[in-house]
């Protein structure tokens, strides 16, 4: 059915959504703007258009976009401590793979030290994962199928043979223009939203399942 499975990091590996959402809402309380998730959605999985799309929205101008991302990456490294950590199973699917000889990859939209510091904070060994794309190595972000082609290219698959776990539209439309298979995660936004997937998962209980039914023998 497939050779290689990639997952995002964020929402996917790591419970990281609830923490940038707490950390995007303080630094923009700052300025005196209240957001919602609904602000965010669109670009959750789709680098600094998380930020970007409700500074747009509210036409916060004192500050540039750049500042913006920066504090909220302080904030979040303040906040990340302690609540950042992999999904439940997220190991035993992972095992499950290894068991079977299937070259897995991680697909972040974040930077380089970005990925590697998060995965160190949620108590996640970057060395489980065969191959790791970072936006260093892109040119366009998500829905652009950029990253997803490249970890294909790394890992040494064709597109057509991977299958990628992910949680968000944005996401899913990437996979989808790379013209990979992609089963959705349904935990930083709700399943009527990621019907575009081919498969829909709320745990990665209900994941590995999918895995052992249709991967045994």
């Amino acid at each position: 059915m497939f050779k290689a499975v990639i997952f995002d990091n964020d929402g996917v590996v790591i419970n990281s959504e609830p923490i940038i959402f707490d950390a995007t809402y303080e630094v923009f309380k700052k300025y005196g703007i209240t957001i919602t998730k609904d602000d965010v959605e669109e670009g959750i999985g789709a680098g600094d258009k998380y930020v970007r799309l409700p500074k747009e929205k509210y036409g916060l101008t004192e500050v540039s976009l750049e500042e913006l991302l920066k504090e909220r990456e302080q904030g979040f490294r303040k906040l990340a401590p302690g609540r950042l950590k992999p999904f439940p199973g997220f190991k035993q699917v992972v095992n499950y793979l290894k068991k079977l000889k299937m070259p897995i990859a991680l697909a972040s939209s974040a930077e380089t030290e970005v990925v590697y510091h998060n995965l160190k904070v949620a108590g996640v060994n970057y060395k489980i994962f065969d191959e790791i794309v970072d936006s260093s190595k892109i040119e366009n972000k998500k829905p652009a199928p950029d990253i997803f082609l490249q970890a294909a290219l790394q890992l040494k698959v064709d597109p057509q043979d991977c299958l990628v776990i992910e949680d968000a539209i944005m996401g899913i439309e990437a996979a989808k223009k790379a013209n990979m298979r992609v089963i959705a995660f349904a935990r930083s936004i709700s399943r009527d939203k990621l019907k575009t997937a081919n498969y829909v998962v709320d745990s990665m209980g209900e994941l590995l399942d999918l895995f052992r039914h249709n991967l045994s023998g």
